[in-house]
């Protein structure tokens, strides 16, 4: 019996039979530049362009152009971590403890953490905030439960001022929800050997000489709805002490085992970190930024972002001009007699010339507008020599002589810098999106 096809059909095989073959010349291409990259690697690469390939943001659309190396670079944004997405899952097979006043929720990933602390500031529940829970349940190896107590408002406070450095006004009633994280002690004791001893405990004593800490095998953080700093616990009954309410629940709170792809992700990252140290100990960088002098300066003697986190390898304005081999940037500087120079703007590569320009353009606009405005004002009257003296500040700083645009050249170690960070962070954050998207 004979097979007739539609013309679709036929379309549809002809198309996947030619994008196999470009697909296996770009698999030959970049192998003999990458000859230690997986093949699976490599196709990933060529699929994820392939399907982002409009986008606004990658201004070469002809994918043979690239080297692997440039490829990879290219898709840094584009294989980043994916946003974590709340639980969208069966809620009640988190439920460990519901009645008239109370239900607790075990939150055994970071997906439940996000929809279980959802309108509140717990770090652990933050879509963004992705070394919080890291550090909180990976590493300290903990099990969130979020015990919401329907005796207790949820209302905000009537003041209409929220407390300094707070974006959200307090809770009336705080304790309506607690976040209590047990935190697993039987391969970490408390002996003053580790980090975690350096907390201070509510339980009293001291953690690094107090013998009645030696054999504990759990403790506990807890915070409030307010989440203005969590206290740590030894001992469930001095929580049940401020907390009446948790009284007979302390079988509830358990360690549970952590969940794979979170171990996972976090494993990478911490990975990924002692990468970028080991860059930056190769150049003699230092490894935070705290007290860090600038350790890299352009042909202006004016300072080159380093790198301290993973977050920031895609986030510095030097990648996209130094994967265009554009190792330069330009400034827009005023100058006049008799006054100090004055950077107006900096933009990174090949356009950061006509970005100057532009800025130029808008300053001296935006100077024109003041200018008349102050000449203008019935107030400026008051003292003539004060507004004669602002005016002729003013008529400077109209003046397009009174500007240049200069090119800064970045040194060929910060270029040699930047080659091994964009390769090494290139590779982790595909990594970390395989698993973020698995």
């Amino acid at each position: 019996m004979d097979i007739i096809l539609t013309e679709s059909q036929i379309r549809k095989i002809l198309t996947e039979e030619y994008s196999e073959k470009v697909v296996e010349q770009l698999v030959s291409k970049f192998k003999q530049q990458e000859p230690d990259e997986d093949e699976s690697v490599i196709r990933a690469f060529i699929k994820r362009f392939d399907r982002v390939k409009s986008d606004s943001g990658i201004q070469e659309k002809d994918i043979f152009k690239y080297s692997f190396n440039q490829l990879r670079l290219t898709l840094m944004n584009y294989f980043g971590e994916s946003k974590p997405k709340s639980y969208k899952g069966d809620t009640d097979m988190d439920v460990v403890y519901n009645n008239d006043n109370m239900i607790i929720y075990r939150a055994d990933n970071r997906s439940k953490c996000i929809k279980y602390g959802e309108g509140y500031s717990f770090c652990i529940s933050s879509y963004t905030d992705t070394a919080s829970y890291g550090r909180h349940i990976i590493k300290e190896k903990g099990t969130p439960y979020f015990i919401f107590n329907r005796n207790f408002s949820n209302k905000r406070t009537s003041n209409d001022k929220p407390m300094l450095l707070l974006l959200n006004k307090l809770f009336e009633s705080p304790e309506h929800l607690l976040v209590i994280i047990v935190h697993d002690a039987s391969e970490r004791p408390l002996d003053g050997k580790d980090a975690i001893n350096f907390l201070t405990f509510e339980d009293g004593g001291r953690i690094n000489t107090d013998e009645k800490y030696r054999s504990v095998k759990k403790f506990y953080s807890v915070a409030d709805a307010n989440n203005l700093g969590e206290k740590y616990y030894v001992y469930f009954d001095n929580i049940v002490k401020k907390y009446p309410f948790l009284r007979g629940l302390e079988n509830i709170f358990r360690v549970e085992k952590l969940d794979e792809k979170d171990v996972k992700y976090y494993q990478l990252n911490d990975l990924g970190k002692k990468e970028l140290k080991k860059i930056n100990e190769k150049y003699a960088l230092p490894q935070n930024i705290i007290g860090a002098a600038p350790e890299y300066y352009d042909s202006c003697d004016d300072y080159l972002p380093v790198f301290f986190e993973l977050d920031d390898i895609t986030s510095r304005p030097v990648r996209d001009p130094f994967i265009k081999g554009e190792y330069y940037k330009y400034m827009l500087i005023y100058r006049s007699e008799g006054e100090s120079n004055t950077v107006i703007s900096r933009h990174f590569g090949r356009v950061g010339y006509d970005k100057c320009v532009e800025d130029l353009k808008e300053y001296i606009e935006k100077n024109r507008k003041e200018y008349n405005t102050f000449k203008n004002s019935p107030a400026s009257d008051e003292n003539s020599e004060v507004k004669n003296n602002m005016l002729k500040r003013w008529d400077k700083y109209m003046d397009p002589e009174n500007y240049r645009i200069k090119r800064c050249d970045w040194p060929e170690e910060y270029v040699d810098y930047l080659k091994d960070i964009y390769s090494m962070g290139s590779k982790f954050l595909y990594q970390k999106w395989l698993v973020s998207n698995s």
